[in-house]
């Protein structure tokens, strides 16, 4: 298995809207997997100037696995404001052309996010087309850089139920015993595909929350069935089979 793993720098604020937070637009404080597969597919576009959606379709078929890692030294800070959004050009009768919406963003300095691929060519257009391209994270106003972006073979080995494991990524929560935990992490619902993606996945964050700082706890755990584990670089990741 191959991996391209990416050190992203928010500009500055950040948005990624959980799903069905119209009204009062919440974020994920890190990208759910079908952002990064989004970003990795808006990059191969940009950079091969393709047709967007035969980038996602190609992308999301080549990637069996993407996970966003916190930082361990840095937290990150989620709040809300109000946005000013025009909703039309012209005003028939001089009447309010904007609508205020309130909107919660975040920011932290640092995102680390991988993507695990049979397909090591891939892996390698989509790591060029990120250190080429323009990158958002979420929204199209929250631009980012990469500051490090690297390919590599990922080592793999099995774990059987019950192992004990620790990981700076997201993991489904049925993948953990609950009752094994030794913090209290954040729980999010995510899509875990871009295209068609109906059914939303409960995962545990590697973050705890206090007030409005999500602060960075590696999920340490019990496995509730076999899974994978693959070493990328000295960072461990796992998956469910």
């Amino acid at each position: 298995m191959h991996y391209v793993k990416a050190q992203i720098e928010p500009a500055s604020l950040y948005s990624m809207r959980l799903p069905y937070t119209h009204q009062s637009a919440l974020t994920y404080p890190l990208p759910p997997p079908s952002t990064i597969l989004g970003m990795l597919a808006a990059a191969v576009q940009r950079a091969e100037n393709r047709v967007p959606l035969e980038c996602l379709a190609e992308i999301e078929a080549g990637v069996d696995f993407c996970a966003a890692l916190v930082d361990q030294d840095t937290p990150i800070v989620a709040r809300s404001c109000v946005v000013s959004l025009i909703t039309r050009i012209r005003s028939a009768g001089g009447g309010k052309v904007t609508d205020a919406l309130p909107r919660q963003f975040a920011h932290t300095h640092r995102v680390t996010v991988v993507a695990l691929s049979e397909d090591e060519a891939l892996l390698a257009r989509a790591a060029e087309a990120l250190r080429r391209a323009p990158v958002t994270l979420g929204g199209s106003e929250s631009l980012a850089a990469m500051a490090q972006v690297e390919v590599g073979r990922a080592r793999a080995s099995s774990l059987a139920q019950r192992d004990e494991i620790c990981t700076r990524a997201y993991v489904p929560r049925d993948l953990l015993d609950l009752g094994s935990l030794r913090s209290h992490h954040s729980l999010f619902w995510v899509h875990q595909r871009c295209l068609g993606a109906e059914e939303l996945v409960a995962y545990l964050y590697p973050l705890t929350l206090d007030g409005h700082l999500y602060h960075p706890t590696p999920i340490t755990g019990q496995l509730t069935r076999p899974a994978s584990r693959y070493d990328l670089a000295g960072e461990p990741v796992f998956v469910a089979p």
